[in-house]
């Protein structure tokens, strides 16, 4: 074992390295919680994907109160091919079959849905649903007098597109009712009439 012969002085080379191990030390800290980080993250990512623990088709998935749900018309037309000749006597339903092109594989055995019928009517009187408002099962409207919105019950036609409501009797042609909104004012409420050349102005 060599002896030494001198030593020069140590201090500031001994702080260097200490200070060198320190920042070692603080980087590995740093990965440490860096993959720590990482680890939680992918766990947590892994959460938003549910996965089904066999091959198949899912059938129904239920919807809970307050869900949001979207949704929109299947974009193929279908016919009715057979008819129930029986009504229910207590809920007045009858039962039909109707079938549909299915080349998107969409429709699926048991699968349920809304079925919309077109009907055409004319010379009739419509009116936004978003014009009227509902007390017990009532429908009614604001229609304005003299400056003053004034309710009025309203018979609709039960089937709807969901936009607007055919009104059957309560209205007349030329009464004017307050388009939107109506379900914040109040019976009495004044209303501003546009002029009727102004094309812009709604009530």
């Amino acid at each position: 074992m060599r002896s030494p012969l001198f030593i020069i002085d140590q201090v500031p080379y001994q702080a260097a390295l200490e200070t060198a191990v320190a920042n070692v030390r603080s980087a590995e800290a740093a990965l440490a919680q860096a993959k720590a980080q990482e680890t939680s993250a992918r766990n947590d990512l892994s959460y938003t994907v549910v996965k089904s623990p066999v091959d198949g088709v899912a059938s129904m998935i239920p919807y809970r109160v307050g869900a949001l749900v979207d949704g929109q018309p299947y974009a193929h037309t279908g016919h009715i091919d057979a008819i129930s000749g029986t009504i229910s006597s207590g809920t007045g339903a009858m039962s039909l079959r109707a079938t549909f092109p299915n080349p998107e594989r969409m429709l699926r055995n048991g699968s349920s849905a809304t079925l919309v019928f077109p009907y055409q009517r004319d010379s009739v009187l419509v009116v936004p649903q978003e014009a009227t408002y509902e007390i017990q099962d009532k429908v009614f409207v604001y229609r304005v007098v003299d400056a003053k919105a004034t309710s009025a019950q309203v018979t609709v036609f039960p089937v709807s597109d969901g936009r607007e409501y055919i009104v059957e009797s309560g209205l007349k042609a030329g009464d004017v009712i307050v388009a939107a909104g109506a379900g914040l004012l109040q019976e009495g409420t004044t209303v501003a009439v546009p002029h009727p050349e102004d094309k812009n102005a709604s009530i």
